[in-house]
């Protein structure tokens, strides 16, 4: 087989559907190794995938100029004929145009675009304005991250459930316990000397920050708030949240972590806390999960389906449900170490090898 992939998303270190792709690439080749693999970008990826059938199509003056998503619906015209694909596949959303030879198949992570389209920045918010629905409808097939994903594919956009196929995240393996030496020695680069609470995700409204800090508040100065991710919509207005609640000192955001340093991040927080509105799947869950960390999450969208018995969950609308949850494992060491066994055993079941397998097999159907 001939099969096409927008690999845009990879001209800069992967990130959320980055992270979703370089995964899948990692893995396709030796998976399939007959079949040949077009790599469609503006310009140079990222990552340099050496695989002898993996062909990089590299965009030419003046269209690399344009947005991964523009280019694409602008060049696929020129490339239609001459890659002659049997099948499209594009990560995130957005389908170029391309004939009904061609098979498609599209991966949605969630519909923060119908939900929450004022989280997004303004070029993918018009970009999701204008391609998102028919990209939605024109998809042959239609992989969707979580069964709560697919329920609202089906209810916002009248889809049969026979369209689409569930198919779960994976995590890297760097994501798993590490000795208390290692963890240490990377606490102390961060000057963090104090137990902490540990909170991963952009600063933004869906997140549901001002939930968790207020939760936060209730707790004694011995503990401290860690949040890592990098400033988004509206982060200004948690920052002043923590100034009026006077937990300056004590609540540290420490902006994007690179993937390395995260799992000793993960490794050193006596819990993890994920009070988000919505998610389509939560992959920092799933890696706190696999670190073997007691969880307190949200009991909306996916994440009782992804997290099920392995964490505790409250009401997104209720901080001091939040608090009482909090306080439970941090005052129980035996529901605590049952939560992180449970929470390493439920991360088993989750790999990109799966991933990619049940993804390719959507791609040969």
């Amino acid at each position: 087989m001939r099969i096409g992939i927008d690999a845009s998303v990879l001209r800069t270190p992967p990130r959320g559907v980055g992270v979703y792709l370089s995964n899948l690439l990692a893995r396709f080749s030796s998976l399939a190794p007959n079949d040949e693999f077009f790599l469609y970008t503006p310009s140079k990826l990222y990552i340099d995938f050496k695989h002898n059938n993996y062909i990089i199509k590299l965009g030419k003056p003046p269209l690399n100029l344009l947005g991964g998503t523009l280019w694409l619906k602008i060049n696929s015209a020129l490339r239609r004929n001459a890659d002659n694909l049997s099948v499209f596949f594009s990560p995130a959303h957005i389908l170029p145009p391309l004939p009904q030879r061609i098979k498609t198949v599209l991966t949605v992570h969630d519909l923060v675009a119908i939900l929450y389209p004022e989280t997004m920045a303004n070029y993918n918010r018009l970009v999701h304005r204008i391609y998102f629905k028919q990209s939605i409808i024109r998809a042959h097939k239609i992989i969707a991250v979580s069964e709560w994903t697919k329920k609202l594919l089906c209810e916002y956009f009248s889809l049969q459930p026979e369209k689409i196929s569930v198919i779960y995240e994976g995590y890297d393996e760097s994501f798993r316990v590490y000795p208390k030496s290692e963890i240490q020695f990377y606490l102390r680069q961060l000057n963090i000397t104090e137990p902490y609470i540990l909170s991963v995700g952009t600063i933004e409204p869906r997140k549901n920050y001002p939930c968790l800090i207020r939760a936060f508040k209730k707790f004694s100065s011995t503990f401290m708030l860690v949040i890592a991710g990098k400033h988004g919509w509206k982060t200004d207005s948690v920052m002043d949240l923590i100034k009026q609640l006077g937990l300056k000192h004590r609540v540290r955001i420490l902006g994007y972590v690179s993937p390395d340093k995260l799992p000793y991040l993960y490794n050193g927080a006596e819990i993890f806390v994920i009070p988000s509105l919505y998610e389509g799947f939560g992959l920092p869950l799933l890696e706190a999960m696999a670190c073997g960390l007691p969880i307190v999450a949200s009991k909306s969208s996916s994440f009782p389906e992804i997290g099920g018995d392995a964490c505790l969950y409250f009401d997104p609308s209720d901080p001091t449900d939040l608090a009482e949850k909090m306080d439970l494992i941090l005052s129980n060491s035996v529901l605590k170490e049952k939560l992180m066994k449970k929470a390493q055993n439920r991360a088993r079941e989750f790999s990109w090898e799966s991933c990619a397998q049940k993804t390719l097999a959507v791609l040969k159907q």
